[in-house]
C-alpha cells in the first residue's frame, strides 16, 4: 500500500497457504516475538524475523523468500509439515540470508531440507547459519539443513555460498598441517579454513604467512585443481597483495618438478 516500513510485534498472524500472499510495496518488513501460522511471502527489500514461532501444518513452507534481497532470521523456532523456507524467484535475484540461533522441526519427509534454494531461474547469493539446528524428518541432505537444486532438472547447483558457523560449506576447519594434507587428499573438500595462519604448523615448523603455506602443499599433477584457503584472525600479504581477515585466496596446488 506504499508504506515505507511495516512491523508486527507480539501478534498472532495467520496466513493462508496461497501463492504470493504477503505485503507488497514496503521498504522493510519486521516480525518480532510473533506467532506466525501458515506461509508468509517476503516482498520487502529487507525482511526481519526476530524471536518468532512459525507453524505450518499443511504441505507448504513457513516462509517463502521471494522479493526480499536481505533476510535476517534470529531466535526463531520453525515447525513444519515437511519443509520450512524456500528461496526462489522468477528472475535471477541475489539474496543475502542469515539464520541465527534458530531451530527447525519437520513432521514428515518429502525429500526437502529445512531451507530449499531453487535455482532454475538463476537465483544466487549467500546463506549463513549460526548456531542453528534441525530435527525431525527433513531429507538427509546436508544434514537436513539446506538443499540447493535446479528443480527443473533435479541437478544440484552451487549458486549460493553457504556458510555454517563461520565455515564455508565444502571447506574444512583445520588446525594442523596434517589436517591440511588430509583435506587435500579428499576430493569432496573444496578448501580449508585456517583459524590462525601463524598458529598452524607442527612442532617448530610454524607457518608465518601464506607463502610458507603454499610451499607446504603437495599433490600429484594428475590431481591438479583449484583449492581455496580462508583465514580468520589474520591480516598480512599474499604475494605482495593485501590478504585480510576471512578473504579467500584460490591457490593452484601442484608437485614440484
Amino acid at each position: 500500500t506504499g508504506a515505507k516500513n511495516i512491523s508486527f510485534t507480539g501478534l498472532v498472524l495467520n496466513f493462508q497457504n496461497i501463492d504470493y500472499t504477503g505485503f507488497h510495496h514496503v521498504g522493510t518488513e519486521t516480525y518480532k516475538d510473533c506467532i506466525i501460522n501458515g506461509c508468509v511471502w517476503t516482498y520487502a527489500p529487507v525482511a526481519v524475523f526476530d524471536g518468532c514461532t512459525l507453524n505450518q501444518t499443511g504441505d507448504a513452507y513457513n516462509v517463502r523468500i521471494y522479493g526480499a534481497a536481505e533476510v535476517s532470521i534470529n531466535n526463531c523456532d520453525f515447525t513444519s509439515y515437511c519443509k520450512s523456507i524456500l528461496i526462489y524467484s522468477e528472475s535471477a535475484n541475489e539474496y543475502d540470508v542469515t539464520i541465527d540461533n534458530s531451530t527447525f522441526y519437520a513432521e514428515n519427509n518429502d525429500g526437502k531440507a529445512a531451507v530449499q534454494m531453487h535455482t532454475e531461474l538463476g537465483v544466487h547469493g549467500t546463506l549463513r547459519f549460526n548456531n542453528t539446528t534441525v530435527s525431525g524428518n527433513y531429507a538427509d541432505i546436508n544434514g537436513g539443513l539446506y538443499n540447493e537444486i535446479n528443480k527443473s532438472t533435479g541437478v544440484a547447483t552451487e549458486n549460493f555460498t553457504v556458510i555454517i558457523d563461520g565455515v564455508e560449506a565444502g571447506y574444512e576447519l583445520v588446525e594442523s598441517l596434517a589436517e591440511v594434507n588430509a583435506a587435500l587428499a579428499d576430493p569432496e573438500v573444496k578448501g580449508v579454513q585456517i583459524t590462525n595462519a601463524i598458529a598452524i604448523g607442527e612442532g617448530e615448523d610454524v607457518l608465518t604467512d601464506f607463502i610458507d603455506l603454499y610451499k607446504k602443499f603437495k599433490t600429484p599433477k594428475k590431481h591438479l585443481k583449484e583449492f581455496g584457503v580462508q583465514c580468520k584472525n589474520y591480516e598480512g600479504e599474499f604475494y605482495g597483495k593485501p590478504f585480510k581477515d576471512r578473504q579467500r585466496s584460490i591457490l593452484y596446488l601442484y608437485s614440484e618438478p
